[in-house]
């Protein structure tokens, strides 16, 4: 079952690099334009080795909590991904602006926004991949069985 986790959780960071990295890039102007400013703030150019890593640990969680259900379908992983990730960037932006000058409230609602749809993207992915692993291993187990 670890197994099944960590590669479901691999192969989500790595599939949702991309699609993350352009939607979170069409808004970079926004968010920066929308963020107090000091020198050093935003790393240009960005470390992509430290954004893959964090896509992998994040896929890893969405593998876990999808591991815990049942059932799923495309349909419901979606929609837990998303609830999922909204409600963590909920609970995150209102940290920041509770406690740091850095945001505003605009670029909170972006983000929860953005995590909608990346959030259930991750979720899709790595219900893809755990129903995957789970067919496969049932066939394993069924020849392995007949022999």
């Amino acid at each position: 079952m670890i197994t099944r986790i960590l590669i479901a959780g691999i192969v989500t960071g790595i599939v949702c690099f991309f699609p993350s990295a352009l939607i979170y890039g069409i808004l970079s102007d926004n968010v920066q334009s929308n963020t107090t400013q000091y020198e050093g703030l935003f790393r240009n150019p960005p470390n992509i080795l430290g954004i893959i890593a964090a896509g992998i640990s994040w896929g890893i969680v969405t593998a876990y909590i999808l591991s815990l259900k049942q059932k799923t379908s495309m349909l419901t992983d979606f929609i837990t991904g998303s609830i999922v990730f909204t409600f963590i960037l909920i609970g995150i932006e209102l940290g920041e602006l509770a406690t740091k000058n850095l945001i505003t409230v605009g670029i909170a609602i972006s983000g929860i926004g953005t995590n909608i749809i990346v959030g259930g993207l991750r979720g899709l992915v790595a219900g893809i991949v755990l129903r995957r692993m789970t067919k496969d291993r049932g066939a394993n187990t069924r020849v392995s069985e007949q022999s």
